[in-house]
């Protein structure tokens, strides 16, 4: 597989700023980075960022105004196709018993539920269990729409309930795969005194396939 990055021709997916309401600048970077991609004869790109995947499959249409002229998809998604045409293979287990959080932007927004879990249930070792709240009912880290940044306490607050959720589950690890997600939950933890490590899953099938 040929790929390429854009480095520092790579403008922001602009989703902070959509989802505060400073949106003037919107257009302009969207195809900037649409006509990036194009130079390079991009046909498919892969986001490791919820937040990214979501704008360019949802926004960047809508600001562009037409169709993009390259798939997107999401990391989770990505593996889990190499999962099953048997070219992801764990070459080591985990012992653990992990609970999977849906970020809201590729959960809620974009449908990306199954792949993830279906990854996990498929390491060796780990023993998968699920959250009270999840899929569609999920409940947000607390990071997202500019909370973290205005209202921080609040957002640990947010975060720390579903640190509970995952303790009371039986959880030792809560993976997810949103960076978003991911710094709340850690600052969160830490705050609180939460002993539930915070693993990225992008990260952790690379652990596990070296």
């Amino acid at each position: 597989m040929k790929f390429t990055l854009l480095g520092k021709d790579e403008w922001c997916c602009c989703s902070p700023i959509i989802r505060t309401g400073w949106t003037d600048i919107v257009p302009k970077v969207v195809r900037h980075n649409v006509e990036e991609f194009g130079k390079r004869k991009v046909k498919r790109v892969i986001y490791t960022c919820a937040g990214c995947y979501r704008t360019s499959l949802i926004d960047w249409p809508v600001q562009y105004g037409e169709s993009l002229p390259f798939e997107v998809t999401h990391i989770t998604s990505f593996l889990y196709e190499q999962l099953l045409r048997g070219r992801l293979k764990f070459t080591k287990a985990y012992a653990r018993t992990v609970a999977w959080h849906d970020p809201c932007h590729i959960g809620r927004h974009a449908g990306v539920f199954e792949e993830p879990r279906r990854i996990l249930r498929a390491i060796p070792g780990v023993k998968y269990v699920e959250l009270k709240r999840s899929e569609e009912l999920s409940r947000c880290c607390g990071a997202g729409g500019g909370v973290k940044g205005g209202y921080p306490e609040l957002a640990l607050k947010i975060a720390h309930r579903r640190l509970e959720e995952a303790e009371q589950a039986g959880a030792e690890v809560l993976v997810t795969s949103c960076p978003f997600c991911i710094r709340n939950f850690r600052d969160a933890a830490k705050n609180f005194g939460s002993k539930l490590e915070i693993k990225d899953l992008a990260e952790l099938v690379f652990e596990l396939t070296e």
